[in-house]
This record gives structure tokens, C-alpha cells and sequence, in this order.
């Protein structure tokens, strides 16, 4: 009995052995197919680039070893409220997936989201959930929700649902375990969206970019850096930046900047570089170290961007504010000079024409000093010029009869050493300009070309051709609209211009002839003219071989008309009662001597408000005012407005060395008559008060 009951418990036993055998192996099966799942789950993480394929695929095993029949993969809004759904797999259950509706359901997102642990439901058609589900979707049984962590954040789920038996711990754990394996695809993805982004930022930046090595070996550079310096990446890496040295900065300079990034601080500065074809350009650049987690240096990123064309504008401005400066000082310096001309050149011509006889032996140290003063109007009259603050009416004229008229004074001053060759062959040469104004361009080009010859002597070549410009095919004019130009060259065989001073050729007062030789006014006052006559100008120099400036004007259509008056020779003289007007006692003195001299009956002062008074006690008694312009109290035009308040018919000559407020317009709406420059001869106030005064 004893010996069946212990067979009978000893197979017992045995069946239990064999059955915990059987579990014992089928969790090692379970155990192994985990763990090859999560192997081949760690290797989609690597295999796959995209999130979403990794994402599927770990779905996928994940589902298949829990026993779940559907499920979604879902990520976190940016805003951090919503769920964006990646993909969703319904298993071809019956029904359809309203991918609206919100996941995951509130009850089960609060431990998921708060928590970070996974959490489940297995009895779905009891749980508030249903309620959000219509006719026709699908019927779910029970549904289970893992979290993707991303450094220590939440940022998705991973959703399964409809297992053929209810979610337990165990499912919990290994939807967890995918999910992190999902949060890790999910870090690797973002960081090679961020890295491409990054590649595609650098790639296509305007800026040049440069990476180098602690030593300054140059590790990378982008496209930008290609197209600024003319070296290729292959060229460029594995060298230093040295490479675009352009021997501008000293050997402190680069000291500084490598004692600054050593240091680990940032540097921000200008170079002017050299480029692979030996251009210099000017960069704006800044260098940055990039340290590793313990302060060591890794790498300089250096981003520089080219800024000639900035350092150009700078330089633009600049000298257009020094030329606004002295054209103000200018201006000033031409009004008062013109008056103490004025004094000068009347007295010397009223003593060489009455006070003098033919034969005297003064008259030819009195005709020197006309001529030195009428030179000294010149110049003021250049001064005004360069400084832009000369009207001058424009009309069509021809620009060949001024070259030839230019070139006659020329000639009788040249050497014999020195021929002329002219070449006018534009058919068409009418430009809309001031006679007086190219004239003195002319003769500015051609003097300082003759200077240059003066000690060897040469030629002096001047053409004139018709040019049709296309600012693409002319880097030199790219701001000179496109169009039909008339096209002066003024070329000579002397020594050229150096490099070296080549940019400073048309600064005012820039000169490299001895003293005495030269005001240094004469290319600035042909810039000048040419600027303000809407052309173009340009200079080729080759020290010894020559120099040949090349002017272009804008050629207009119209026939020029003949202005010219023929000039009397004597003095016209007259009657009548001149009201003179001026605050310089010189000129009041000299104008009463010539016209009394002429025959008129004058009344002069130096005050203009007194002026208004003594025409305004005898407004009849006056048959014509002359008045300067600029006075203390009341200027001429203001002067001139009240005197004709008093009689509108009166007529009235304005003088002046120089003021802004004299327009055509300002004159014509007063009344005046005419208008004279200071300095003015005497012949050409006998003439303009003859004319006004027989015109009245």
C-alpha cells in the first residue's frame, strides 16, 4: 500500500516537474523572443534614418509580442496640448479610425504624461471613452498606452489595443521598454534633422565660413568661402588661412588676434585679404573658439563677410561730406574775394582807359596786374565750380567748336616741344551743357597733360567720338546710365600717373607739382563739371608712357542756338540818375568814378535800409537801381522787392559774388531787370547799364 501510494505521488510529482518544465521553457521561448526583439529593435534604431519608419517597425514588434491586434504611434505637439498621430494600424478590424477623436482617452493620459509609466485599460465598453466613439468605428476591447521619453520629458506615445486577454504588467514593461527604444530613435532623428538644418544653413550662407583646428589648419569650408576667395575646399583645406594674406597688417595685428582666440575669447575685426587671383578685398570678420565640457580649445570657426563695396560707400561719403565742407568755405572764401576782385579790375580798367595815356610807361605793369586779376577770377570761378555751387544755364551746343576753340588758346602756350593732334570725328556732337563750363574742362585736361610733357617734351592727343553705353559691358561706368554719350579723350606722352597716387587725383588741392605750378583744382573742378553734367569719367596711366583721361557727356538732340553778342569796343556811355547800392565802400567808390565817367548822374551808399529811404523820399528821381545782393540788415532781393513796391516800373541790376538764394526763378518773380557777376569789368557794367537803360 505504502509502496503504491508513493509510485502514485512520485508520478504526480514527476507531471508537476514536467509541467513547471514546460513553463520554465515556454518563458525562456517568451524570454528569447523578447529579447530578439528588442535586439532587432535596437537595430532599427540604427538601421532606419527616418523617425517614422523606426518608429513603425518598433510598433510592429512591439504589437506582435504583446498579442495586440492595433495600435498608433502619436508625438507631442509643439504647443505641448496635442497629440499629433504618426501612423494608425487597425488590423483590418471592421470599422474605420477617426483619427480626430482626442488620444489618448483622459483617464489614461494623466499617469502616462505626468508619470512617465505606462498605463492600461481592459475594460473599454465600460470606460467613459466609449462615449466619444460613433456608429461605425472600430469596436475596441481593451487598449494600453507607453510613454517616449526624451530627456526626462514625454513626447509621444505608443498605442496598442485589442488583445485577445487582458494588458498585465508584464505587457506594461515591455511596451515600455519599446517606447524607450522609440524615444531614442525619436533623439537620433531630431539630431540629424538639427544637423542637416544646421549643414544647410552653413552651406548656403552668404557669410564665408572657415573651420580650423586649434594650430589654425583649415578642417572645412563652405561655398561662400569658395566664391569670396577663389580657392576651392581642396585647395583651402588643409592649409592655414594665411593663405589670403594680402601684407596690409602687421605682425601686432595678427599677435592681438591670436593672443585673443588663444585666451578663449571672441575676435571681431576687419582684414583686407588677398584673393587666389590677387585681388584685395575687405572683409568684416569674427573668430570664435569652440571649447570641449572641461574649457579646451576643439576648433576657431572664423565667419567673415566681404564688405568692399561697403568700405566703397564709406569712402564715397566721406569724401562727399569733405567736398560739402570746403564747397561751404568755398562758397564763403568766392564772395568775399570776388568784392576785393571787383575793387582791383574796375579801378585798373578805369585808370587804363581814362586816367592814362596810350604811351604811358605804367600801362604795361597795369595791364599785368589786370591779368593777374583777371586769373584770380578764374580761379574763384573754378573754386565755385568744384564746390557745385556755380549755376550755369545748360543749352544744346557743339561740343567740337569748344574742343577747337580750347585748343587755339592751348597751342600759343605749348613749347615747341610739344605737338598737338586732335581727332573730331563724332557725326552727331551736340550735348546739352554749359559752354563755359566745358570750355574750362578742356582747357584743365589738356594743361595738366602738357605739365606732364613740360621737361621731355610729347604729344598731346584729343579726340572726340560717339559712344553708346552699356553699363554690363563697363564695370568702370556701372553707375552711368545706359545711353548715347559723347566720348572726349585727352591722352599725352609724360611721365603717368603712380599707382600709389592714382585715388587721389581728383581730390581739391591735391597736387604733385612744385609750389607755384599748380592750385591742385583742376581735376577736381573736371569731376566736378562732368558730375554735374550727368557723365562719366575715367583715367589709364602707365608711368612712363602716358596718361589719357577719357570724359564721357550725354549727348542730346536739339540745334544749338548762336548767343553771341557782339562786344563794342569803347564805352557806351549815358544820362540819367543811378540809386548805387553797396556795402563795400571800395566798390560804392569805384562805381561812382565810372559811371559819372560815362555821364550819369549817381547817388550812392553803403547801407541798404538808407538806400530804401532816400529812393522812397524821391522815388521818381531815379532812372535805375544797382544793388548787391548780400548786405547786412537787408539784401539786395529784399531791397529790391520794397523798392518796387514803391514804383513797379523801376529798373533794377542785381550784383553778386556769389549767394545761394539767386535763382532765374527769384529774379523774374521781383522784377529785376538783369543780373551781373562780380567780379565784373567796367566795360561789361557800361554795357549792361546802356542796355537796361534803353530797354527802359
Amino acid at each position: 500500500m505504502i509502496d503504491n501510494l508513493s509510485c502514485q505521488d512520485l508520478r504526480r510529482r514527476l507531471k508537476t516537474l514536467e509541467s513547471e518544465l514546460q513553463r520554465s521553457r515556454e518563458e525562456k521561448a517568451s524570454l528569447d523572443s523578447i529579447l530578439d526583439a528588442f535586439i532587432e529593435g535596437s537595430q532599427s534604431v540604427l538601421k532606419y534614418q527616418g523617425f517614422t519608419d523606426t518608429a513603425r517597425s518598433l510598433f510592429e514588434l512591439c504589437k506582435k509580442q504583446i498579442g495586440a491586434r492595433s495600435g498608433y504611434v502619436a508625438l507631442l505637439s509643439e504647443n505641448g496640448t496635442e497629440n499629433e498621430v504618426l501612423f494608425l494600424d487597425s488590423d483590418e478590424l471592421p470599422g474605420t479610425v477617426n483619427s480626430e477623436l482626442p488620444m489618448p482617452m483622459p483617464d489614461l493620459r494623466a499617469p502616462v504624461y505626468t508619470c512617465a509609466e505606462p498605463a492600461y485599460h481592459n475594460d473599454f465598453k465600460h470606460s467613459e471613452w466609449m462615449k466619444f466613439m460613433s456608429h461605425g468605428d472600430i469596436n475596441l476591447k481593451n487598449v494600453m498606452l507607453a510613454p517616449l521619453v526624451h530627456d526626462g520629458k514625454v513626447v509621444g506615445l505608443l498605442g496598442l489595443a485589442n488583445k485577445s486577454c487582458d494588458f498585465d504588467a508584464r505587457d506594461a514593461r515591455i511596451a515600455s521598454t519599446f517606447g524607450k527604444l522609440a524615444a531614442i530613435a525619436l533623439r537620433e532623428a531630431n539630431r540629424e534633422v538639427e544637423h542637416e538644418r544646421l549643414t544647410t544653413a552653413i552651406e548656403q550662407a552668404g557669410e564665408s565660413i572657415a573651420i580650423t583646428g586649434p594650430d589654425g589648419t583649415i578642417q572645412y569650408v563652405n561655398p561662400a568661402f569658395v566664391r569670396v576667395t577663389g580657392y576651392s575646399q581642396e585647395e583651402a583645406i588643409g592649409h592655414n588661412p594665411h593663405i589670403l594674406k594680402s601684407g596690409d597688417h602687421d605682425q601686432f595685428f595678427y599677435g592681438d588676434l591670436w593672443r585673443t582666440i588663444l585666451s578663449g575669447k571672441r575676435w571681431t575685426g576687419r582684414f583686407i585679404n588677398r584673393r587666389k587671383d590677387g585681388v584685395l578685398y575687405t572683409s568684416e570678420c569674427a573668430i570664435s573658439p569652440v571649447k570641449d565640457r572641461d574649457g579646451g580649445i576643439l576648433n576657431f570657426v572664423w565667419i567673415s563677410r566681404d564688405i568692399s563695396n561697403e568700405v566703397e560707400l564709406e569712402k564715397r561719403m566721406a569724401q562727399a561730406q569733405k567736398m560739402e565742407a570746403l564747397g561751404t568755405l568755398a562758397g564763403g572764401i568766392a564772395h568775399d574775394f570776388n568784392n576785393i576782385l571787383s575793387g582791383i579790375i574796375g579801378y585798373g580798367e578805369i585808370m587804363e582807359m581814362f586816367s592814362l595815356p596810350r604811351d604811358s610807361k605804367a600801362q604795361k605793369p597795369l595791364g599785368q596786374m589786370l591779368k593777374a586779376a583777371y586769373r584770380a577770377r578764374d580761379l574763384v570761378q573754378q573754386i565755385l565750380t568744384f564746390s557745385r555751387q556755380s549755376e550755369h544755364e545748360k543749352k544744346p551746343m557743339f561740343v567740337t567748336v569748344v574742343i577747337k576753340e580750347a585748343l587755339k588758346l592751348i597751342r600759343v602756350s605749348l613749347p615747341t616741344t610739344i605737338s598737338i593732334d586732335s581727332h573730331l570725328a563724332a557725326d552727331w556732337d551736340t550735348v546739352r551743357a554749359d559752354a563755359t563750363q566745358i570750355h574750362q574742362l578742356i582747357m584743365n585736361l589738356c594743361t595738366n597733360a602738357a605739365q606732364s610733357m613740360t621737361e621731355k617734351g610729347g604729344t598731346l592727343r584729343v579726340s572726340l567720338v560717339r559712344h553708346r553705353h552699356i553699363p554690363d559691358q563697363d564695370p568702370c561706368l556701372a553707375e552711368l546710365a545706359a545711353g548715347d554719350y559723347l566720348q572726349i579723350d585727352v591722352a599725352d606722352t609724360g611721365m603717368g600717373i603712380p599707382a600709389n597716387i592714382m585715388e587721389r587725383i581728383f581730390d581739391p588741392y591735391f597736387t604733385t607739382k612744385e609750389k607755384g605750378h599748380g592750385t591742385g583744382l583742376g581735376l577736381s573742378v573736371v569731376k566736378g563739371i562732368v558730375l554735374d553734367h550727368g557723365g562719366g569719367i575715367t583715367v589709364q596711366s602707365e608711368v612712363g608712357v602716358g596718361t589719357t583721361f577719357r570724359v564721357y557727356l550725354p549727348s542730346a538732340a536739339g540745334q544749338p542756338e548762336d548767343h553771341s553778342l557782339p562786344l563794342q569796343a569803347t564805352m557806351p556811355s549815358g544820362e540819367g540818375s543811378i540809386l548805387l547800392v553797396d556795402d563795400e565802400v571800395d566798390l560804392i567808390d569805384m562805381g561812382k568814378v565810372l559811371l559819372h565817367s560815362l555821364g550819369y548822374r549817381v547817388v550812392a551808399t553803403h547801407s541798404s535800409t538808407e538806400a530804401l529811404e532816400i529812393f522812397r523820399r524821391d522815388p521818381n528821381g531815379f532812372h535805375l537801381v544797382i544793388t548787391d545782393q548780400t548786405m547786412p540788415r537787408m539784401t539786395g532781393l529784399e531791397l529790391a522787392r520794397e523798392i518796387r513796391g514803391v514804383r513797379p516800373e523801376i529798373p533794377i541790376i542785381l550784383c553778386s559774388g556769389y549767394s545761394p538764394q539767386i535763382t532765374p526763378a527769384n529774379l523774374q518773380s521781383i522784377g529785376i531787370r538783369a543780373f551781373l557777376r562780380k567780379p565784373f569789368s567796367s566795360l561789361r557794367l557800361a554795357q549792361l547799364v546802356n542796355q537796361v537803360r534803353t530797354q527802359a
